[in-house]
């Protein structure tokens, strides 16, 4: 399923409502996986959607510490990562991701096909594209499988 949408900054309100709704209060799936250029908007949008989620914590980019934890309101952990940095694959294991990739909580994942081959299915895969300064092109997929 594929699910395209432009938007302006402010109306990621419905997006937001979708994945709970369907997806996180479901128990359909627990990792998204977000893409798009430099500065398109990933960590905006996992900002906004942790404050609709319900969090008091001020989210912020991991790409220095590439993972930052927090916990919403209902007590659900979010894991929150940025693979930007990673060189090799080999070095997700090393700093022990997959222990919690689809294990436990929500996992966020910013720059994701640094280590897709370790990133468990099912998963939701969207895709930011930055359309103008107040508009972005939404793309969102269930990914079952890796075929």
């Amino acid at each position: 399923m594929k699910f395209f949408k432009q938007v302006g900054l402010e109306d990621y309100l419905k997006i937001f409502e979708v994945i709970q709704r369907d997806f996180i209060n479901q128990q359909k799936l627990n990792i998204i996986a977000l893409s798009g250029e430099m500065g398109a908007g990933k960590t905006t949008f996992t900002r906004n959607f942790l404050q609709y989620l319900g969090t008091s914590d001020l989210v912020n980019s991991p790409t220095f510490s590439l993972l930052n934890e927090y916990t919403l309101n209902n007590g659900m952990e979010v894991f929150h990562f940025d693979l930007y940095r990673l060189q090799d694959i080999s070095e997700v294991d090393e700093l022990g991701f997959e222990g919690i990739w689809g294990l436990k909580g929500l996992s966020i994942i910013e720059w994701w096909q640094k280590a897709d081959a370790l990133i468990p299915y099912p998963r939701l895969q969207i895709k930011i594209s930055i359309e103008s300064s107040e508009t972005r092109k939404i793309e969102i997929e269930i990914v079952e499988d890796n075929k």
